[in-house]
């Protein structure tokens, strides 16, 4: 009698790896990773972990990564958003598996692969098996503006983000010459990356030449650079989806605490006012 082969077991994410693919099949699985290799370069990772509150579907997005301290994939926040007992996907940022040296990559792929519309489709497949009402992607810094570039292809979702990037140029000059070097190398500056993926890089742009989402904005009033940056030029284009919450996490640049944050999902999903800070 034939022995049934076992399957591949992540010891990342202590979770049977699944293809992308095998969604429909997933059953009742309590905890898989989900692979996809559209592109040999930047392999798709996603966690996904069931949950006992079956109406939301919460997809978290990660931003910058020490790369001395972190080894890809990343899922980012999934020891504190498991504590809500609601379904949870976490998502790693395929663009920078592209170089050991690169720590931020937005989830905008390189200048042959876009991954938004594979990752899309697969917050789609979950959402659907599973039966959910809503999809809350959730994110700060780069997941923010990942969860932002996200949600408009995403049915029933909504976007709560913290203090993000709404244009990618405009942020850290060294982070952002590492990504033009490493993810769009035939380009010869940042004009030109625009003129050609502009929908890509600049959520100001987006937002203002197509559908938009539904957001949850909270800008951390301690972040001059992104309250003048990012945040106020994004709200002069971004229309009435967008409800922005100012409200004070840490001096400078930084996600607000754990506990903050979690009282945020809460509000949100349950469509309550967050408690003050």
């Amino acid at each position: 009698m034939s022995v049934p082969a076992e399957r591949p077991w992540s010891k990342r994410a202590h979770a049977p790896i699944r293809a992308m693919s095998d969604v429909e099949d997933l059953g009742h699985t309590a905890r898989v990773h989900l692979k996809l290799a559209s592109d040999d370069r930047m392999p798709l990772d996603a966690l996904l972990v069931r949950g006992l509150v079956e109406d939301t579907l919460i997809v978290s997005l990660h931003g910058y990564t020490d790369r001395k301290k972190y080894i890809p994939p990343r899922f980012e926040r999934l020891a504190s958003l498991s504590t809500l007992e609601r379904h949870g996907l976490y998502l790693a940022d395929p663009t920078i598996r592209l170089s050991p040296k690169l720590s931020l990559g937005w989830y905008v792929g390189d200048e042959t692969y876009d991954p938004t519309p594979d990752l899309a489709d697969l917050i789609n497949s979950i959402a659907r098996h599973l039966e959910v009402e809503r999809v809350l992607l959730t994110g700060s810094s780069g997941g923010g503006f990942a969860s932002m570039a996200l949600a408009p292809r995403v049915e029933n979702a909504t976007a709560l983000v913290f203090s993000p990037q709404t244009r990618i140029r405009r942020y850290r000059p060294y982070l952002v010459k590492r990504f033009h070097a490493t993810a769009f190398p035939s380009y010869s500056s940042w004009q030109e990356i625009e003129e050609q993926h502009r929908a890509r890089v600049d959520l100001c742009w987006a937002y203002a030449h197509g559908p938009g989402a539904d957001v949850v904005y909270v800008q951390n009033t301690g972040d001059e650079f992104h309250m003048s940056e990012h945040c106020e030029p994004f709200l002069e284009v971004a229309g009435d989806r967008v409800r922005v919450h100012y409200e004070h996490h840490v001096d400078g640049h930084g996600p607000p605490r754990v506990a903050r944050v979690l009282e945020w999902v809460e509000s949100v999903v349950k469509g309550t006012p967050v408690p003050p800070p």
